[in-house]
C-alpha cells in the first residue's frame, strides 16, 4: 500500500493534523503530490520549489468499515 502524509488544510483535514492518504499502488500518490504541491505554491506565490519525497509502505490487516456507506462485507 503506497501512502503519504498531507498537512495542508482542506478536503479531509482542518490543517491541525496531517492526513494520511493510502492506495493500492504508487500511482495515486504520484497524481496527488503535484496536485497539492501546486495548490500550496499558488497560495504562497511561489513560482518554483524543490522538495524531497519518500514512499511509505503499510500492510493493513483486520476488519474495517466502508466509510462510503456500502454495507460491511464479511
Amino acid at each position: 500500500m503506497a501512502s503519504f502524509l498531507h498537512a495542508r488544510a482542506g478536503g479531509f483535514s482542518s490543517g491541525d493534523l496531517t492526513t494520511w492518504y493510502a492506495s493500492s499502488g504508487i500511482e495515486a500518490a504520484i497524481a496527488e503530490v503535484p496536485h497539492h504541491a501546486i495548490g500550496e505554491m499558488i497560495d504562497r506565490g511561489a513560482d518554483r520549489a524543490v522538495r524531497v519525497y519518500r514512499e511509505c509502505l503499510a500492510d493493513l490487516e483486520g476488519r474495517y468499515e466502508d466509510l462510503r456507506g456500502a454495507p460491511f462485507r464479511q
